[in-house]
């Protein structure tokens, strides 16, 4: 790892403030991040549903929206019902039409799947 990325790290785990309703994870220094960092993230131990519904929000490129809705498949539904409203907003204001379609069928197969979870989508469309 380059030296101007070991202090960047170090002054970020320094300017880090951690609170009791908050976990802080420094970033470990001796394990550098590879070339697809942002799989790196998606496939740690440490991503949760709040992380991923952040990054579904954020990102508009098809590839890393169809792997966090398969990640939404592994989520178990108490965590989905409280983002169930947040899910159909995305669905109605994503901007690619294909990150849209995926959303679309996430929520389709969790409404057969779970047919409460069903009613709850129609009632925010």
């Amino acid at each position: 790892m380059p030296c101007q990325d070991q202090e960047e790290i170090k002054e970020f785990n320094e300017r880090v403030l951690r609170s009791e309703s908050t976990q802080v994870i420094a970033i470990n220094e001796k394990h550098p991040a590879k070339d697809g960092s942002l799989l790196g993230l998606f496939k740690c131990q440490y991503f949760n549903i709040h992380m991923l519904m952040t990054y579904l929000e954020t990102r508009e490129q098809p590839g890393v929206v169809a792997h966090l809705v398969n990640k939404l498949y592994d989520t178990s539904t108490e965590s989905l019902d409280l983002y169930l409203p947040q899910l159909c907003y995305l669905v109605i204001t994503k901007d690619s039409e294909e990150c849209s379609r995926m959303l679309q069928k996430f929520i389709l197969w969790t409404s057969m799947e779970n047919p409460n979870i069903g009613l709850r989508a129609l009632h925010y469309f």
